[in-house]
């Protein structure tokens, strides 16, 4: 009877220990899901942390950025205000010249009434008072406006109405003139006017520069059909995500670099382009070679780091044209001529 009993108990532990195991298996498999899940929160915490961490960084670096675009700015509105005193100084001093042209026209008026001067030496000190407004206009558009073609044009007039008179005492004159004319005429010729046209139709076109972004970041893919349906917390997950992903756009450039731009900060970029291009013009028209050198070099480089397309292009290579252009030139004096007449002028 005891050796029945034997094998019955053993069948009964046997059964016992499968009941076991089977109601592990289950136990085990939720306990892989929860570490699934705590290890998918923890990764995206991580990338929740770096797009943040990132996105910082690039706000610092855009406030950099924008209070260098404010200096701009302010050093801007002081070259205008500086070019306006100019022009301001520059109509003061030609209303300083047509006074005293006036006076002097005055001045011989009254000579000839009280001395009954001759014809001839009435001429003469007409036609010396004329070449001296000419001249003195020369020096002035050369020194105050960089005007090489206006002095050129007033030196021409002054040598004409010299051989027009066809005194001998003017021969001296002459041959300073005909210096002064040839010192001109070596100056380097600089279009002004045409690249002050070419940054303007620059500006024109900022708008329509396309920034250098890549393609939005896309959504999560999807779990494989063999892992469980997702439960509440992974949906709430996703949606954070979706979030986060709606807020910025990654940026990639062919370095393999990216960078994350709010797009409200996107109009800093073209401001900062536009007030180089504007910082520019104001030196070239202001002649200052070393602010439109800097200003150019600045643009170029703005524009190759942040933006693309045909525009872009087209853009970049009006500006590589403007870059080779050196408009600080050596003026001549061609005050002799002035002096010489003014001499002439007192011992008369």
């Amino acid at each position: 009877m005891a050796d029945k009993s034997q094998p019955q108990n053993d069948e009964d532990d046997v059964l016992e220990a499968e009941l076991v195991n089977e109601n592990e298996v289950p136990k085990t498999k939720k306990s892989n899901l929860v570490w699934l899940a705590v290890a998918v929160l923890l990764l995206a915490n991580v990338g929740s942390y770096g797009l943040w961490y990132q996105q910082q960084s690039n706000v610092e670096q855009l406030s950099q950025q924008l209070s260098q675009t404010q200096q701009l700015a302010a050093q801007s509105s002081e070259l205008k205000q500086f070019l306006q005193s100019e022009a301001s100084n520059t109509k003061a001093k030609f209303a300083v010249i047509e006074s005293a042209q006036q006076q002097l026209t005055d001045t011989i008026t009254t000579v000839q009434e009280n001395q009954q001067l001759g014809s001839a030496e009435l001429q003469w000190k007409w036609a010396i008072a004329e070449l001296q407004y000419l001249l003195t206009v020369a020096n002035q558009r050369l020194l105050l406006a960089n005007d090489v073609e206006g002095a050129q044009y007033a030196l021409r007039l002054a040598d004409e109405r010299a051989e027009a008179m066809g005194d001998f005492r003017l021969h001296s004159l002459r041959a300073l003139l005909a210096e002064e004319q040839m010192a001109l005429a070596a100056v380097a010729k600089l279009d002004v006017e045409g690249m002050v046209l070419q940054l303007q139709s620059a500006l024109n076109k900022v708008d329509s520069l396309q920034i250098w972004m890549g393609p939005e970041v896309t959504q999560q893919q999807e779990m494989d059909s063999g892992v469980v349906e997702a439960d509440n917390w992974q949906q709430a997950l996703q949606n954070m995500w979706a979030q986060v992903k709606s807020m910025v756009v990654i940026r990639h450039k062919q370095d393999g670099t990216a960078a994350v731009l709010v797009p409200e900060q996107r109009y800093f970029l073209y401001q900062n382009f536009r007030l180089q291009l504007q910082s520019a013009r104001f030196a070239l028209l202001s002649g200052e070679a070393p602010v439109f050198t800097s200003s150019i070099n600045a643009a170029v480089n703005w524009l190759e780091q942040y933006f693309v397309g045909d525009e872009k292009d087209a853009m970049s290579s009006l500006l590589h044209d403007l870059q080779q252009h050196t408009i600080q030139t050596a003026l001549p004096d061609i005050s002799a001529s002035l002096t010489w007449l003014k001499l002439q002028g007192n011992e008369q």
